[in-house]
């Protein structure tokens, strides 16, 4: 173990409080598969160059805890970066010991604030408040998608809102389409005419505008009809376009196996 790597192992309980007990590292496994085998923290250990992040994290003891800070330490971060990555393993202590740690190292508040909301969105913990930080103008935009999958998919909270409100404060590049899909059926949780705008915001030669206005359809009427958002449909003046993707939709309503009022 490095002289570097003693000197950071000494802010973490390694003994009977060790953070990563086995129900904990059993939460954090889930929430991986949860993220499509990939975690917030997992991504970061892979751009400083540390491969197999998964095998790393979460540490199920104390040596393997050493084995993630030695790969910290030796990864192509600067110090800085180093810093921000052991606060974030120093949140699951759950007792305020990061903000010590971010003392002794400088750590500049921006800095501990990204990764604190990354750690409140990897361990689904107050994600309402990792938006909030987020929203912050000094923050990087970095990992939008994987950041709006965390919010989406996290329990107990209405994610709609939140992710309207990341989207309209930090405002992210949107370029995947699981991004606009998800963007689209949260503005349609608040209002369907916004939903409608802003799939409008695309040209109708674009796939993106037919694929967009379709899942507004889709949402409006599966896995049941939503009476609200239907008749408001009913009251928006559709293009030819739009109408012509209607009909196009509605002649193929068996492949969105609708329950029935019945059902």
């Amino acid at each position: 173990m490095d002289v570097g790597t003693s000197n950071l192992l000494s802010y973490f309980e390694t003994g009977d409080l060790f953070p990563w007990h086995d129900a904990r590292a059993s939460e954090i496994e889930r929430r991986r598969a949860l993220l499509d085998d990939t975690l917030i923290f997992d991504i970061l250990l892979s751009l400083g160059k540390i491969r197999a992040p998964d095998t790393l994290y979460p540490p199920m003891d104390a040596a393997g805890l050493e084995r993630l800070l030695d790969a910290i330490y030796e990864s192509t971060y600067d110090k800085l970066k180093k810093d921000c990555l052991v606060y974030f393993l120093l949140k699951w202590h759950r007792d305020g010991r990061e903000k010590r740690f971010q003392k002794d190292r400088h750590i500049p508040p921006q800095f501990a604030q990204l990764a604190e909301a990354y750690w409140c969105l990897d361990a689904a913990v107050n994600v309402p408040m990792a938006v909030s930080l987020l929203c912050d103008s000094r923050l990087n935009q970095d990992y939008s998608s994987k950041i709006l999958q965390a919010i989406s998919t996290a329990e107990d909270i209405d994610p709609h809102p939140l992710i309207v409100r990341y989207i309209r404060t930090a405002k992210p590049l949107l370029t995947e389409p699981a991004d606009l899909d998800l963007y689209l059926v949260a503005l349609a949780h608040q209002s369907l005419f916004e939903a409608w705008k802003f799939q409008r915001s695309f040209n109708e030669t674009d796939a993106t505008r037919s694929r967009l206005f379709k899942k507004m359809l889709e949402w409006s009427v599966s896995p049941k009809p939503k009476p609200t958002p239907l008749a408001h449909l009913l009251t928006v003046p559709l293009t030819s376009f739009e109408q012509s993707v209607l009909h196009s939709f509605a002649s193929f309503p068996q492949r969105l196996h609708l329950k029935t009022s019945s059902s």
